[in-house]
C-alpha cells in the first residue's frame, strides 16, 4: 500500500513535521455520547468528520512538554457542553495506516486511511501544533460512500484498533 499524497508533506506552516508511523495518537471518548451499556460505541469515529478528512486526533507521545497531558487539557477544554471527558483511547499511526479493506474478491485490500499533521483545530484559523486528523485514503476507480459496506467496515476497523488502548480514565484519577 502507498502512502497518502499529503501524508508526505508538511499541511500546515506550523506543523512540528509529518506525523510518524511509530507515533502514538489519541482520541476523547466523552459520557454519553461514546458510550453504552455495552462500552465504547461506534459514535466515536464521527462518520461526517471521517468523510470530510478531519477526524481530529492528537500527537500524545511527539513532544514531551505537550504529551497525554497536554491532550487530556484539550479534550477536557474542547468538549460539548453536556458531556464529560470519560476516557482517552490511543493507537500507532502505523496500525490506523495499515487498516485495509477488500474491495474485490481474491484482490489485496486497499489502504483505508490516512494520518495528517493538520494542525487547524478549527474553521475560524485555530491551530495547534500537536493536532492531526485521521482521513479516507483516496484510491483511483474507488470512492467511499457514506452509506457502504466498505465505509462501515473502515469504521470498525478503526474503532477496535482504538479500543485496544486505554491511554487515560478519568475514572481512575483522584480528586
Amino acid at each position: 500500500m502507498t502512502a497518502c499524497p499529503h501524508e508526505e508533506a508538511n499541511q500546515h506552516a506550523n506543523s512540528p513535521g509529518v506525523v510518524a508511523d511509530g507515533e502514538t495518537i489519541c482520541r476523547g471518548a466523552y459520557d454519553p455520547v461514546h458510550f453504552n451499556k455495552s462500552g465504547l460505541k461506534m459514535a466515536f469515529i464521527r462518520p461526517a468528520h471521517l468523510l470530510a478528512g478531519e477526524l481530529s486526533v492528537w500527537r500524545c507521545d511527539r513532544d514531551p512538554k505537550f504529551g497525554l497531558q497536554g491532550a487530556i487539557e484539550k479534550l477536557i477544554e474542547d468538549k460539548a457542553p453536556g458531556q464529560t471527558l470519560a476516557k482517552i483511547f490511543g493507537a500507532k499511526v502505523e496500525r490506523v495506516r495499515k487498516i485495509a479493506i477488500e474491495t474485490e474478491p481474491d484482490k489485496p485490500g486497499i489502504r483505508a486511511f490516512c494520518v495528517v499533521d493538520d494542525c487547524a483545530t478549527s474553521e475560524a484559523g485555530d491551530w495547534h501544533s500537536e493536532h492531526a486528523v485521521i482521513a479516507l485514503a483516496k484510491h483511483d476507480n474507488f470512492a467511499w460512500e457514506a452509506d457502504g459496506d466498505h465505509f462501515t467496515m473502515a469504521k470498525e476497523g478503526l474503532l477496535a484498533v482504538f479500543k485496544q488502548t486505554l491511554l487515560w480514565n478519568a475514572a481512575s484519577v483522584r480528586p
